[in-house]
């Protein structure tokens, strides 16, 4: 957990930079529980970049299935991937984490279900706040998987 901490911490004047874009500040994003600063561990963080990921690609909620990146299909209601993760980086980063002993994948599917029984039902009310909040998140996430391949390799 600490080393999730120190990764965010070195990512901070980064976030500064994103969070500073004039208008993204003016209220909450629907999407504001995926905030990776906030993350109690990796758990959290990679199924909170792998929902910010999964929203970014305007999933069709309406739909009975939606094929993920790199294969598998989801289903609804809650799109739950079959590999953990629904974005194929941050299923490597799990698989180095976990072999690392970093994090216990069943942690990491808690965390995911949790974002997505929150999260999913209020998609819907997602504005250009939410859709810019979205893609700052994203620019982090890319900075954790990178120091995850840095730090162990992957």
């Amino acid at each position: 957990m600490n080393r999730v901490r120190q990764i965010l911490a070195a990512a901070a004047s980064f976030a500064a930079l994103l969070v500073a874009a004039p208008g993204h500040a003016a209220e909450p994003s629907v999407f504001a529980s995926l905030d990776i600063n906030k993350a109690q561990g990796w758990a959290d963080a990679l199924a909170a970049c792998d929902m910010t990921r999964f929203f970014l690609s305007n999933p069709d909620l309406e739909a009975g299935t939606i094929i993920a990146p790199g294969g598998g299909i989801l289903y609804k209601p809650l799109f739950i991937p079959e590999k953990t993760l629904y974005t194929p980086s941050l299923n490597d980063a799990l698989d180095t984490l976990v072999l690392v002993g970093q994090v216990k994948r069943e942690e990491v599917v808690k965390a995911r279900f949790q974002f997505a029984s929150t999260l999913i039902p209020r998609f819907h009310k997602a504005g250009e706040v939410d859709k810019a909040f979205l893609k700052d998140q994203m620019k982090l996430c890319n900075v954790l998987t990178d120091d995850v391949k840095k730090r162990y390799g992957g």
